[in-house]
Protein backbone atom coordinates (compact mmCIF):
# COMPACT_ATOMS: atom_id res chain seq x y z
CA UNK A 1 0.00 0.00 0.00
CA UNK A 2 1.69 3.23 -0.83
CA UNK A 3 2.28 5.97 1.57
CA UNK A 4 1.57 9.31 1.50
CA UNK A 5 4.77 11.49 2.09
CA UNK A 6 5.75 14.37 4.03
CA UNK A 7 6.49 16.30 0.96
CA UNK A 8 3.33 14.79 -0.67
CA UNK A 9 1.08 16.46 1.95
CA UNK A 10 3.26 19.57 0.93
CA UNK A 11 2.06 19.42 -2.34
CA UNK A 12 -1.43 18.47 -1.71
CA UNK A 13 -1.80 21.86 0.95
CA UNK A 14 -0.71 24.15 -1.87
CA UNK A 15 -3.42 22.81 -4.23
CA UNK A 16 -6.27 22.83 -1.40
CA UNK A 17 -7.22 26.34 -2.56
CA UNK A 18 -9.04 24.33 -6.13
CA UNK A 19 -6.51 26.80 -8.22
CA UNK A 20 -4.59 25.34 -11.11
CA UNK A 21 -0.34 25.49 -10.03
CA UNK A 22 1.95 24.53 -12.42
CA UNK A 23 4.70 21.86 -12.08
CA UNK A 24 7.18 24.64 -11.92
CA UNK A 25 6.12 26.47 -9.40
CA UNK A 26 5.29 23.40 -7.52
CA UNK A 27 8.90 22.00 -7.89
CA UNK A 28 10.44 25.20 -6.85
CA UNK A 29 8.23 25.37 -3.87
CA UNK A 30 9.55 22.04 -2.31
CA UNK A 31 13.06 21.65 -3.62
CA UNK A 32 12.10 18.57 -6.18
CA UNK A 33 12.18 18.16 -9.73
CA UNK A 34 9.28 18.06 -12.28
CA UNK A 35 9.54 14.61 -12.46
CA UNK A 36 9.35 13.66 -9.07
CA UNK A 37 6.16 16.32 -7.91
CA UNK A 38 4.47 14.18 -11.08
CA UNK A 39 5.46 11.15 -9.33
CA UNK A 40 4.24 12.22 -6.23
CA UNK A 41 0.67 13.71 -7.24
CA UNK A 42 0.20 10.27 -9.13
CA UNK A 43 0.58 8.05 -6.05
CA UNK A 44 -1.21 10.80 -3.97
CA UNK A 45 -4.54 9.80 -6.11
CA UNK A 46 -4.02 6.45 -4.95
CA UNK A 47 -4.97 7.63 -1.43
CA UNK A 48 -8.80 8.77 -3.20
CA UNK A 49 -7.81 12.10 -4.40
CA UNK A 50 -8.85 13.06 -7.68
CA UNK A 51 -6.14 15.41 -9.99
CA UNK A 52 -6.69 17.18 -12.80
CA UNK A 53 -4.13 18.04 -15.13
CA UNK A 54 -4.22 20.33 -18.65
CA UNK A 55 -1.24 21.11 -20.32
CA UNK A 56 -0.05 24.37 -20.31
CA UNK A 57 -1.90 25.28 -16.60
CA UNK A 58 -0.71 22.53 -14.29
CA UNK A 59 -2.11 20.85 -11.79
CA UNK A 60 -5.65 21.12 -9.23
CA UNK A 61 -7.66 19.13 -6.92
CA UNK A 62 -11.09 18.73 -8.33
CA UNK A 63 -12.30 18.49 -4.94
CA UNK A 64 -10.37 20.30 -2.50
CA UNK A 65 -10.13 18.91 0.97
CA UNK A 66 -10.18 20.81 4.16
CA UNK A 67 -7.51 19.73 5.62
CA UNK A 68 -6.70 19.86 9.68
CA UNK A 69 -5.90 22.31 11.16
CA UNK A 70 -4.52 22.88 14.87
CA UNK A 71 -5.68 26.22 15.35
CA UNK A 72 -9.28 25.53 14.25
CA UNK A 73 -9.44 22.52 16.17
CA UNK A 74 -8.60 24.44 19.52
CA UNK A 75 -11.07 27.23 18.57
CA UNK A 76 -13.50 25.05 18.46
CA UNK A 77 -12.83 23.43 21.74
CA UNK A 78 -12.49 26.68 23.16
CA UNK A 79 -16.30 27.80 22.10
CA UNK A 80 -17.13 23.63 23.28
CA UNK A 81 -15.89 25.10 27.13
CA UNK A 82 -13.80 22.49 26.95
CA UNK A 83 -9.80 23.84 28.67
CA UNK A 84 -7.18 23.76 26.01
CA UNK A 85 -3.77 23.27 26.73
CA UNK A 86 -0.80 26.07 25.76
CA UNK A 87 0.17 25.10 22.39
CA UNK A 88 4.08 25.42 23.76
CA UNK A 89 3.21 22.75 26.78
CA UNK A 90 5.25 20.06 26.99
CA UNK A 91 3.70 16.33 28.15
CA UNK A 92 4.60 15.50 32.10
CA UNK A 93 7.21 12.84 32.39
CA UNK A 94 6.82 9.73 34.03
CA UNK A 95 8.50 9.24 37.05
CA UNK A 96 11.51 6.95 36.95
CA UNK A 97 10.12 4.33 39.72
CA UNK A 98 7.07 4.68 38.81
CA UNK A 99 4.88 2.23 40.78
CA UNK A 100 1.99 4.68 41.05
CA UNK A 101 2.11 6.43 37.53
CA UNK A 102 4.17 9.14 39.84
CA UNK A 103 4.80 12.63 38.43
CA UNK A 104 7.63 14.63 38.75
CA UNK A 105 8.29 17.28 42.04
CA UNK A 106 5.66 20.42 41.70
CA UNK A 107 2.77 18.18 40.06
CA UNK A 108 -0.01 17.77 42.25
CA UNK A 109 -0.63 14.12 43.10
CA UNK A 110 -3.85 12.30 41.48
CA UNK A 111 -5.03 11.82 38.04
CA UNK A 112 -7.00 15.42 37.22
CA UNK A 113 -10.70 14.82 36.32
CA UNK A 114 -10.49 16.84 33.29
CA UNK A 115 -6.76 17.45 32.74
CA UNK A 116 -6.51 20.92 29.75
CA UNK A 117 -6.77 18.84 26.35
CA UNK A 118 -3.19 18.57 24.69
CA UNK A 119 -3.99 18.93 21.03
CA UNK A 120 -1.33 17.78 18.14
CA UNK A 121 -2.34 16.86 14.36
CA UNK A 122 0.07 15.29 12.14
CA UNK A 123 0.15 14.46 8.36
CA UNK A 124 1.45 10.91 8.08
CA UNK A 125 1.48 8.29 10.75
CA UNK A 126 1.48 4.50 11.35
CA UNK A 127 -1.71 4.57 13.85
CA UNK A 128 -3.12 7.22 15.82
CA UNK A 129 -3.51 4.68 19.09
CA UNK A 130 -0.03 2.92 18.68
CA UNK A 131 1.58 6.03 18.88
CA UNK A 132 -0.13 7.31 22.45
CA UNK A 133 0.75 3.92 23.52
CA UNK A 134 4.39 4.27 22.99
CA UNK A 135 4.48 7.44 24.32
CA UNK A 136 2.67 6.12 27.31
CA UNK A 137 5.47 4.49 28.55
CA UNK A 138 7.74 7.92 29.18
CA UNK A 139 5.31 10.17 28.96
CA UNK A 140 1.64 11.13 30.41
CA UNK A 141 -0.76 11.08 27.70
CA UNK A 142 -3.99 12.01 30.40
CA UNK A 143 -5.76 14.15 27.91
CA UNK A 144 -3.83 14.04 24.94
CA UNK A 145 -5.21 14.53 21.39
CA UNK A 146 -3.49 13.12 18.31
CA UNK A 147 -4.83 13.25 15.29
CA UNK A 148 -3.65 12.35 11.78
CA UNK A 149 -4.34 12.94 8.22
CA UNK A 150 -3.19 9.45 6.73
CA UNK A 151 -2.24 6.56 8.56
CA UNK A 152 0.05 4.30 7.28
CA UNK A 153 -1.27 1.32 9.82
CA UNK A 154 -4.55 2.69 10.54
CA UNK A 155 -6.27 -0.47 13.30
CA UNK A 156 -9.34 -2.15 13.79
CA UNK A 157 -10.22 -4.56 16.25
CA UNK A 158 -8.60 -7.81 16.15
CA UNK A 159 -5.47 -5.96 14.11
CA UNK A 160 -7.67 -5.55 11.34
CA UNK A 161 -6.20 -2.34 8.48
CA UNK A 162 -8.41 0.45 8.62
CA UNK A 163 -8.35 2.24 5.51
CA UNK A 164 -8.70 5.85 5.27
CA UNK A 165 -8.53 9.21 3.05
CA UNK A 166 -6.18 11.91 3.11
CA UNK A 167 -8.58 14.92 3.81
CA UNK A 168 -11.90 13.01 3.80
CA UNK A 169 -11.39 10.59 6.73
CA UNK A 170 -11.24 11.70 10.58
CA UNK A 171 -8.57 9.35 12.57
CA UNK A 172 -7.79 9.87 15.57
CA UNK A 173 -7.17 8.88 19.13
CA UNK A 174 -7.62 10.24 22.40
CA UNK A 175 -4.80 9.07 25.78
CA UNK A 176 -6.67 8.97 29.56
CA UNK A 177 -5.35 8.20 32.98
CA UNK A 178 -7.87 5.97 35.55
CA UNK A 179 -7.10 5.59 39.03
CA UNK A 180 -9.10 2.00 38.58
CA UNK A 181 -8.20 -1.36 36.95
CA UNK A 182 -8.66 -3.19 34.03
CA UNK A 183 -11.80 -5.35 35.44
CA UNK A 184 -13.59 -1.33 36.18
CA UNK A 185 -12.99 -0.84 32.40
CA UNK A 186 -15.89 -3.71 31.21
CA UNK A 187 -18.71 -1.66 30.25
CA UNK A 188 -16.11 1.61 28.61
CA UNK A 189 -16.92 0.58 25.23
CA UNK A 190 -20.16 0.70 25.29
CA UNK A 191 -19.86 4.34 27.14
CA UNK A 192 -17.63 5.22 24.45
CA UNK A 193 -20.11 4.81 21.78
CA UNK A 194 -22.88 6.97 23.18
CA UNK A 195 -20.65 9.88 23.59
CA UNK A 196 -19.59 9.24 19.87
CA UNK A 197 -23.37 8.75 18.90
CA UNK A 198 -24.53 11.98 20.97
CA UNK A 199 -21.33 13.98 19.52
CA UNK A 200 -22.94 13.09 15.98
CA UNK A 201 -26.27 13.97 16.89
CA UNK A 202 -25.37 17.68 17.59
CA UNK A 203 -23.08 17.89 14.47
CA UNK A 204 -26.51 17.37 13.24
CA UNK A 205 -25.88 14.04 11.82
CA UNK A 206 -28.56 11.84 13.20
CA UNK A 207 -29.32 7.89 12.23
CA UNK A 208 -26.09 6.33 13.22
CA UNK A 209 -26.14 3.38 15.14
CA UNK A 210 -23.45 1.56 17.25
CA UNK A 211 -22.86 -1.92 16.16
CA UNK A 212 -22.11 -3.82 19.54
CA UNK A 213 -19.19 -3.78 20.21
CA UNK A 214 -17.25 -1.01 17.75
CA UNK A 215 -19.07 -0.53 14.27
CA UNK A 216 -20.58 2.58 13.44
CA UNK A 217 -23.61 1.99 11.04
CA UNK A 218 -25.62 3.72 9.15
CA UNK A 219 -28.47 2.05 7.09
CA UNK A 220 -26.28 -1.30 7.43
CA UNK A 221 -23.32 0.59 5.96
CA UNK A 222 -20.16 1.15 8.21
CA UNK A 223 -19.22 4.59 8.62
CA UNK A 224 -16.97 4.31 11.55
CA UNK A 225 -15.00 2.05 14.07
CA UNK A 226 -14.35 2.35 17.55
CA UNK A 227 -11.22 0.70 18.95
CA UNK A 228 -10.41 1.17 22.88
CA UNK A 229 -7.30 -0.16 23.88
CA UNK A 230 -6.19 -0.42 27.97
CA UNK A 231 -2.63 -0.69 29.48
CA UNK A 232 -2.49 -0.41 32.76
CA UNK A 233 -2.48 -2.67 36.04
CA UNK A 234 -5.02 -5.36 37.22
CA UNK A 235 -5.65 -3.24 39.88
CA UNK A 236 -5.31 0.68 39.14
CA UNK A 237 -4.30 2.47 37.67
CA UNK A 238 -4.53 2.05 34.27
CA UNK A 239 -4.29 4.38 31.13
CA UNK A 240 -6.80 4.00 27.80
CA UNK A 241 -6.34 4.84 24.67
CA UNK A 242 -9.60 5.84 22.68
CA UNK A 243 -9.14 5.25 18.68
CA UNK A 244 -11.50 6.55 16.41
CA UNK A 245 -12.30 6.12 12.53
CA UNK A 246 -14.81 8.24 10.69
CA UNK A 247 -15.67 8.30 7.16
CA UNK A 248 -16.33 11.94 6.29
CA UNK A 249 -16.13 11.45 1.83
CA UNK A 250 -15.10 8.01 0.72
CA UNK A 251 -14.68 8.21 -3.02
CA UNK A 252 -16.51 5.41 -5.19
CA UNK A 253 -12.82 4.28 -6.16
CA UNK A 254 -12.05 3.80 -2.39
CA UNK A 255 -15.36 2.13 -1.53
CA UNK A 256 -14.93 -0.60 -4.47
CA UNK A 257 -11.55 -1.53 -2.70
CA UNK A 258 -13.30 -2.40 1.09
CA UNK A 259 -14.39 -5.42 1.65
CA UNK A 260 -17.36 -4.85 2.97
CA UNK A 261 -20.53 -2.34 2.69
CA UNK A 262 -19.60 1.30 3.76
CA UNK A 263 -20.57 4.56 3.21
CA UNK A 264 -19.85 8.40 4.70
CA UNK A 265 -21.08 10.81 7.17
CA UNK A 266 -21.68 13.20 3.82
CA UNK A 267 -24.62 10.58 2.94
CA UNK A 268 -25.68 10.65 6.43
CA UNK A 269 -25.88 14.23 6.11
CA UNK A 270 -27.62 14.12 3.06
CA UNK A 271 -28.06 15.86 -0.09
CA UNK A 272 -28.27 19.85 0.43
CA UNK A 273 -26.58 19.70 3.46
CA UNK A 274 -23.43 21.97 3.78
CA UNK A 275 -20.07 20.02 3.70
CA UNK A 276 -19.09 18.62 6.73
CA UNK A 277 -16.31 21.21 8.55
CA UNK A 278 -13.91 17.92 10.09
CA UNK A 279 -11.93 20.84 12.34
CA UNK A 280 -15.23 21.36 14.34
CA UNK A 281 -15.93 17.70 14.34
CA UNK A 282 -13.07 16.40 15.68
CA UNK A 283 -13.22 18.88 18.61
CA UNK A 284 -16.86 17.94 18.96
CA UNK A 285 -15.82 14.44 19.15
CA UNK A 286 -13.04 15.11 21.65
CA UNK A 287 -15.00 17.20 23.98
CA UNK A 288 -18.15 14.36 24.34
CA UNK A 289 -15.56 11.89 24.56
CA UNK A 290 -13.58 13.76 27.50
CA UNK A 291 -16.57 14.64 29.11
CA UNK A 292 -17.66 10.62 29.09
CA UNK A 293 -14.35 9.37 30.03
CA UNK A 294 -14.17 12.07 33.45
CA UNK A 295 -17.83 10.70 34.31
CA UNK A 296 -17.05 7.36 33.81
CA UNK A 297 -13.59 7.76 35.68
CA UNK A 298 -15.94 9.48 38.58
CA UNK A 299 -18.78 6.82 38.38
CA UNK A 300 -18.35 4.22 36.48
CA UNK A 301 -20.98 3.10 34.13
CA UNK A 302 -23.96 4.01 36.22
CA UNK A 303 -24.79 7.73 34.86
CA UNK A 304 -24.75 5.85 31.42
CA UNK A 305 -27.09 3.05 32.60
CA UNK A 306 -29.51 5.42 33.95
CA UNK A 307 -29.85 8.23 31.45
CA UNK A 308 -29.88 6.31 28.28
CA UNK A 309 -30.61 8.37 25.42
CA UNK A 310 -34.02 6.74 23.79
CA UNK A 311 -32.62 8.15 20.45
CA UNK A 312 -29.66 5.80 20.46
CA UNK A 313 -29.69 2.49 18.46
CA UNK A 314 -27.65 -0.40 19.35
CA UNK A 315 -27.32 -3.33 17.28
CA UNK A 316 -25.99 -6.41 18.75
CA UNK A 317 -25.04 -9.93 18.41
CA UNK A 318 -26.99 -12.96 20.31
CA UNK A 319 -23.64 -14.37 20.69
CA UNK A 320 -20.20 -13.60 21.78
CA UNK A 321 -18.47 -14.44 18.19
CA UNK A 322 -16.49 -11.11 18.57
CA UNK A 323 -14.80 -13.50 21.13
CA UNK A 324 -11.85 -15.58 19.15
CA UNK A 325 -12.43 -18.19 22.00
CA UNK A 326 -16.60 -18.17 21.82
CA UNK A 327 -18.54 -20.39 19.83
CA UNK A 328 -19.60 -18.47 16.27
CA UNK A 329 -22.95 -18.11 15.97
CA UNK A 330 -25.41 -17.31 12.82
CA UNK A 331 -28.08 -15.51 14.24
CA UNK A 332 -29.27 -12.49 12.77
CA UNK A 333 -28.21 -9.06 13.92
CA UNK A 334 -31.11 -7.87 15.69
CA UNK A 335 -31.99 -4.22 16.72
CA UNK A 336 -33.44 -2.45 19.22
CA UNK A 337 -33.92 1.10 20.87
CA UNK A 338 -32.58 2.32 23.92
CA UNK A 339 -35.33 2.96 26.32
CA UNK A 340 -35.85 6.38 28.50
CA UNK A 341 -34.12 5.45 31.34
CA UNK A 342 -32.67 2.08 31.99
CA UNK A 343 -32.51 0.17 35.29
CA UNK A 344 -29.60 -2.30 36.14
CA UNK A 345 -31.99 -5.23 35.47
CA UNK A 346 -32.45 -3.75 31.79
CA UNK A 347 -28.84 -3.37 31.86
CA UNK A 348 -27.77 -7.16 32.90
CA UNK A 349 -30.45 -8.40 30.14
CA UNK A 350 -28.74 -6.37 27.46
CA UNK A 351 -25.46 -7.56 28.69
CA UNK A 352 -26.87 -11.38 28.89
CA UNK A 353 -25.71 -12.31 25.51
CA UNK A 354 -22.29 -11.22 25.61
CA UNK A 355 -20.73 -13.30 28.48
CA UNK A 356 -17.98 -13.91 26.93
CA UNK A 357 -17.25 -10.11 26.98
CA UNK A 358 -16.39 -10.07 30.52
CA UNK A 359 -14.63 -13.39 30.52
CA UNK A 360 -12.29 -11.65 27.85
CA UNK A 361 -11.72 -8.21 29.28
CA UNK A 362 -10.14 -10.31 32.74
CA UNK A 363 -6.45 -9.88 33.02
CA UNK A 364 -4.81 -12.71 31.86
CA UNK A 365 -3.77 -15.08 34.69
CA UNK A 366 -5.51 -13.43 37.24
CA UNK A 367 -8.89 -15.27 36.87
CA UNK A 368 -10.32 -17.17 40.09
CA UNK A 369 -6.65 -15.54 41.60
CA UNK A 370 -5.51 -12.65 43.64
CA UNK A 371 -4.45 -10.07 41.31
CA UNK A 372 -0.68 -9.49 41.77
CA UNK A 373 1.37 -6.32 40.75
CA UNK A 374 1.62 -6.45 37.29
CA UNK A 375 1.39 -4.89 33.89
CA UNK A 376 -1.61 -6.03 31.17
CA UNK A 377 -2.49 -5.33 27.95
CA UNK A 378 -6.10 -5.71 26.56
CA UNK A 379 -8.42 -4.12 24.42
CA UNK A 380 -12.31 -3.16 26.38
CA UNK A 381 -14.03 -3.75 22.85
CA UNK A 382 -13.25 -7.21 22.53
CA UNK A 383 -10.68 -9.71 23.56
CA UNK A 384 -7.30 -10.05 22.31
Amino acid sequence: MFVLTPLGFSLLRQLSDGAFHSGEDLAATVGLTRARVSQLLKQAETSGLSLERVRGRGYRLLATPDFLDVGAVRAALADLDVEVADADARPVMLAANDDDLGLPAGVPPGIPRRPPMVVEIVDQLDSTSTELLRRAARRDIHGALLAAEWQSAGRGRRGRSWSAVAGGSLTFSLGWRFEQGAGFMAGLSLAVGVAVIRALEAEGLSGVELKWPNDLIHRHLKVGGILVELNGDALGPSTVVVGLGLNVRLPLSVRRDIAQPVSDLTAVAGRGAPPIDRNRLLARLAAELAATLATYGEHGFAPFASNGSAAMRIRASRSSSFCPTASASKAPWRAWTAPARWSWPMVRGAFASWPAKFRCDAPKGTRGKSPGRRTTVARASGCR
